[in-house]
């Protein structure tokens, strides 16, 4: 169920590194719309902002989904043996693989 029926959305790329000219992008968006508004975004994406010089009014108006992962059925041992024998068959100077060793 939708609490507002007024959403706006701004689109970035998958694995998007955010700059100064975002936040205005950003800004200038949130200033086009006259009544109550949140901003919205993902983890992953308010990881990425976090470095950013965001102004207070920005900021008291971001929230984020946070990420969560749950394995069904106790399957979190499988993936990880999953993971690391891709790792280990994919090395070419993969960190994870020097650390996994």
């Amino acid at each position: 169920r939708s609490i507002s029926t007024h959403m706006h959305e701004l689109s970035f790329p998958d694995h998007h590194t955010f700059d100064q000219r975002d936040l205005v992008k950003i800004k200038t968006k949130v200033e086009s719309i006259d009544n109550n508004v949140l901003i919205l975004t993902t983890e992953k994406d308010a990881m990425r902002l976090q470095d950013l010089n965001i102004e207070d009014d920005l900021k008291r108006i971001l929230y984020y989904v946070p990420i969560q992962v749950k394995f069904l059925q106790d399957q979190q041992e499988e993936f990880n043996k999953i993971i690391l024998n891709y790792v280990r068959s994919n090395k070419r100077d993969n960190i994870l693989h020097q650390t996994a060793g």
